[in-house]
């Protein structure tokens, strides 16, 4: 019974997803990043709160600013960023607590970023998914892990095999926080179709495992679900602004 009521309600899914994609073409925006945030003089702004930091952002004319929250060591911390922007800014409990640079191409910042703050063993970092391709540059999959005495390690998640393969990597979805039990990553194609298979993400020290399964295996995931009926991931976990 329980394989049946699992069969049924991937089926209903992919019905919500066919119907969805024309609602997802719509929603997913093209190269509108034209705003280029001055980050020297922001940081000269004395923008020590979040609210006063993601404020200053809006009136600069930012585009796709995004913050995403999670508890590390008891505190709430959060991560805002935006389009074009080099750097992840984090806030511990509303305050600004530093930042962690994004590599990229000179000249070619991120564009429609998804950033997730993760976590693991005496660590924590932030797992950021963007494009810079209408600006000439290449797809951003980044894994940044801040460790003892903040050492920060970058890890790239080799993502253009699975792009290809799927039909484009559009709205990425990240569920889960924690790297040693693993989180899951999914896309959508260009079309705003799901993928049918999902990867499992966990990291052990620096080193970075990613597990291929079917989709169902994140269907006990009430987010997952939400976003394969076509709803933003951005607009799911509450990180636009």
């Amino acid at each position: 019974m329980k394989r049946k009521i699992t069969l049924l309600l991937f089926i209903c899914l992919n019905a919500c997803g066919v119907a969805a994609q024309q609602a997802m073409k719509a929603e997913i925006p093209g190269a509108d990043a034209n705003v280029q945030i001055d980050e020297a003089a922001l940081a000269l702004d004395g923008l020590s709160t979040e609210s006063a930091f993601t404020s200053r952002l809006k009136q600069l004319g930012a585009t796709h600013i995004v913050s995403t929250r999670s508890f590390v060591n008891e505190k709430v911390v959060s991560a805002v960023t935006a389009d074009r922007m080099k750097a992840i800014y984090l806030f511990g409990e509303g305050k600004f607590l530093g930042k962690l640079e994004v590599h990229c191409d000179s000249g070619r910042e991120p564009v429609r970023p998804f950033v997730k703050i993760i976590y693991g063993k005496k660590r924590f970092g932030v797992l950021l998914f963007a494009e810079n391709l209408a600006l000439g540059g290449k797809r951003i999959s980044q894994l940044i892990l801040v460790g003892k005495g903040g050492k920060k390690t970058y890890i790239n998640l080799a993502m253009d095999d699975l792009e290809k393969s799927h039909g484009g990597m559009v709205d990425p979805f990240v569920g889960g926080d924690d790297l040693e039990t693993g989180v899951i990553f999914c896309a959508r194609d260009s079309k705003g179709k799901a993928w049918n298979t999902v990867f499992v993400i966990t990291a052990n020290e620096d080193a970075v495992k990613v597990e291929t399964m079917p989709r169902w295996y994140a269907l006990a995931c009430p987010c997952f679900v939400e976003w394969v009926k076509g709803r933003d991931a951005r607009d799911i976990f509450g990180m636009k602004l």
